[in-house]
């Protein structure tokens, strides 16, 4: 690289410069001095470029840095689906009215918050055997087994703080024998995985209630009755008959008996917690009647 200064002369003129000729010359009479290069100057080069290059590898990794601490700091939310089954709660309580005279829709709403209550509180404190009256066999396996899952990783589920806004009947199928009711219960809730020993939370979950949509499904005999204890829903102990009010109960109050499922009382047959992806049967009333002569 070939360095000029300027050296001004008599009178000011036009630069002639030629790819071909080492010489510059000056018109008008100036003169142009060329200075030797420096042996300095590729490095200083080279230094430069290396530094320019530095500086945006720097950037880029700060940008990067940053993006992941936001993605770290993110927390977990679980998925909540956007559809919103229909009421049908009027229809579905003229319809069991019809051969249970003391069904009442809205109470057996405000039953079955109590009974998802109990459901997640006895997930969260790993005790599926308190489950075992209010739920059919083969849903108490899958919670047992979801419970020892969990706990052979070293986890629980943990459900806290739930507050239910509102409940109302979505669907009533009746089939033969058996009648099925599904209720629709949304609200807010904390729910995050903890360490099964400190019950530390295990990853990255909001510390701010999360949306819930579900539907549970009971199912009982077509001629069992309801039984209001004090205006409130009621199951009815399968040993002596005696109403069981309070659903965190696991013996008979009467006769100490351990209280079980029985076909004269609603069971959680199905609990799903919904998403975009959960099927959503909105017939509102289903009546299956079995041909007469036809044996089951």
């Amino acid at each position: 690289m070939r360095l000029f200064r300027w050296i001004p002369a008599a009178g000011a003129g036009t630069l002639l410069m030629t790819l071909s000729d080492r010489r510059v010359m000056a018109a008008g009479g100036d003169t142009l001095t060329k200075e030797p290069a420096s042996p300095l100057m590729p490095l200083l080069i080279v230094g430069i470029v290396l530094l320019v290059m530095a500086a945006v590898g720097v950037t880029i990794a700060v940008v990067i840095h940053q993006k992941r601490k936001k993605a770290r700091n993110m927390p977990v939310t679980f998925p909540v689906s956007s559809l919103v089954p229909k009421n049908y709660t009027e229809m579905i309580n003229v319809e069991i009215r019809k051969h249970d005279p003391d069904f009442i829709g809205a109470k057996f709403c405000d039953w079955c918050k109590n009974i998802l209550i109990r459901v997640l509180g006895s997930i969260s404190e790993r005790h599926p055997q308190e489950l075992r009256s209010l739920e059919t066999a083969e849903l108490y396996r899958r919670h047992e087994q979801e419970i020892n899952d969990l706990l052979s990783d070293g986890q629980k589920k943990v459900y806290e703080h739930i507050v239910i806004n509102r409940a109302y009947l979505q669907l009533y199928v009746r089939e033969h024998q058996t009648e099925k009711l599904t209720v629709y219960l949304h609200g807010l809730m904390q729910h995050y995985l903890a360490n099964a020993v400190t019950g530390e939370r295990v990853g990255r979950y909001s510390a701010e209630r999360q949306e819930f949509k579900y539907l549970l499904t009971f199912q009982r005999s077509v001629n069992a009755k309801t039984i209001l204890v004090n205006g409130v829903q009621a199951m009815i102990c399968q040993n002596c008959g005696a109403p069981v009010e309070d659903v965190s109960d696991i013996r008979c109050r009467y006769c100490d008996s351990e209280l079980r499922t029985s076909e004269s009382n609603w069971i959680l047959s199905d609990i799903t917690a919904m998403t975009d992806d959960s099927p959503v049967d909105d017939n509102g009333i289903i009546v299956i009647d079995r041909p007469e002569g036809r044996e089951e």
